[in-house]
């Protein structure tokens, strides 16, 4: 049971939409890491989110971000990486038919690693990233990486949308993110004091976005989900 009294609930918040599947009536989520913001979860697809209001400023954002001291010579962040890399080798090897693909890493921070991990496996990789590396994206990637992104999206419908059009048709989308497990296990929860992650995915809300944003699924257990697009003929009839 939530205990209101000990969160700032406005009289608005009772009307909160989702931003990811926009349904009505988000309800408070109950939470002991943080006292200055207010978070609220969709019973439809299950997606925790912060309210807006509470969003920090893009200069305090990027402050954050510029604390990231990655690094290719950091071998415990490379592991790290590797629980991305290493079922998307499996999976590419099941779809890309041999070939080589463009990858771009979507989010990749200050200091990219990811690309150096792939250039290894003969990959082709760009990178991307709204403070760091920002350019114009056209739709032709093989692969789309996002490690550590997704839970940063203060719009993440549209955002998601973004990274699908940019896609292939049949092409992948990895996602690297901690899954919740739950509003009831949220209160506690060490991954809501970045006050930069702003959502929250669970397993339910991977399998939400593969049924309704021209997805399939096909992996989906904390801390990875991949994708792969559907075919345009297909993507067409599920729009």
């Amino acid at each position: 049971m939530i205990d209101t009294a000990k969160m700032k609930i406005q009289p608005q918040d009772h009307e909160m939409n989702c931003p990811l599947c926009d349904s009505i009536g988000a309800v408070p989520v109950m939470h002991n890491e943080v006292k200055d913001r207010s978070y609220f979860h969709c019973e439809v697809c299950d997606l925790i989110f912060m309210r807006r209001q509470d969003h920090s400023s893009l200069e305090a954002e990027k402050a954050r971000y510029d604390q990231h001291k990655n690094s290719n010579q950091d071998k415990d962040y490379i592991r790290f990486l590797e629980q991305m890399a290493t079922p998307l080798r499996t999976e590419w090897a099941r779809f890309g038919g041999g070939a080589v693909p463009r990858v771009l890493d979507f989010g990749c921070g200050p200091g990219p690693v990811m690309p150096e991990i792939f250039s290894k496996d003969g990959w082709l990789v760009d990178i991307y990233d709204p403070f760091y590396f920002p350019s114009e994206l056209s739709p032709h990637w093989d692969i789309i990486v996002s490690t550590e992104v997704w839970e940063h999206f203060r719009e993440p419908r549209q955002e998601i949308d973004r990274q699908i059009t940019l896609l292939k048709s049949e092409g992948l989308l990895a996602v690297m993110t901690q899954f919740h497990e739950g509003p009831e296990h949220f209160a506690n929860w060490w991954y809501v004091r970045d006050f930069t992650h702003v959502v929250f995915y669970s397993a339910k809300t991977f399998s939400w976005i593969g049924e309704h944003l021209r997805l399939s699924n096909l992996r989906n257990r904390s801390p990875i989900a991949i994708f792969t697009r559907a075919p345009d003929a297909l993507a067409r009839n599920l729009c």
